[in-house]
């Protein structure tokens, strides 16, 4: 939470799902670990008066964990001022959940019983970054860089083999992987009707992070 003087916030008003959050971060700065603690917030413990699932705390992590994400992605892809597939390179790498938030709902995802989770959070997310790619491949159609009749049905398709493919849970031989990564660079090229070669600069960097 942002950073504040209090040991404790009562919220007694219906309206709010949880009615006390604990400010854990003001009351010894060891909890306030540098490497997962953000510059100007602090830790915290929200509790909750009434019966509430845990999936309804995991939706309403995840709401909050794309939403950021997404909005990060957006500035990427909607700024023309980035050559498109510079911005192509950018706009996957700010698309990365990257917050301890959302290492614990990856965590979550990942396992066997929360399959319908998983399935929410990629359809989620897939929904709202198809139209960020659009406007890249709209933009690169433009500079005939590439081409596609149907650019939102091709960029579902790759972004559908590529969670699939690449999903944190598959864990593949390096041999393989390496073989997966070039062929999905050549498809995408095959699909955007793209020069053979010109997406490896770009892509390139996406799996070596």
């Amino acid at each position: 939470i942002d950073k504040n003087p209090y040991s404790w916030i009562y919220q007694p008003s219906r309206q709010h799902e949880s009615h006390r959050i604990i400010c854990t971060g003001n009351f010894a700065a060891s909890n306030n670990d540098a490497t997962t603690t953000p510059e100007g917030r602090i830790t915290a413990t929200i509790e909750f008066t009434d019966a509430i699932s845990k999936e309804d705390i995991l939706d309403a992590m995840i709401e909050r964990v794309l939403n950021k994400t997404i909005s990060n992605a957006k500035k990427v892809a909607l700024d023309e001022s980035i050559p498109v597939l510079k911005r192509l390179t950018l706009t996957v790498f700010a698309s990365n959940v990257d917050t301890k938030a959302g290492d614990v709902i990856i965590e979550q995802a990942h396992k066997p019983q929360n399959a319908l989770m998983h399935f929410k959070i990629q359809e989620m997310f897939t929904n709202q970054l198809v139209p960020l790619y659009v406007k890249i491949i709209n933009d690169g159609i433009k500079e005939n860089l590439m081409y596609t009749e149907y650019p939102e049905d091709t960029i579902r398709m790759i972004l559908s083999y590529a969670n699939e493919a690449f999903d944190e849970k598959n864990k593949f031989d390096p041999i393989v992987s390496r073989r997966m990564i070039q062929a999905f660079i050549t498809n995408t090229e095959l699909l955007l009707n793209m020069k053979k070669g010109s997406l490896k600069e770009a892509m390139e960097p996406i799996f070596n992070r």
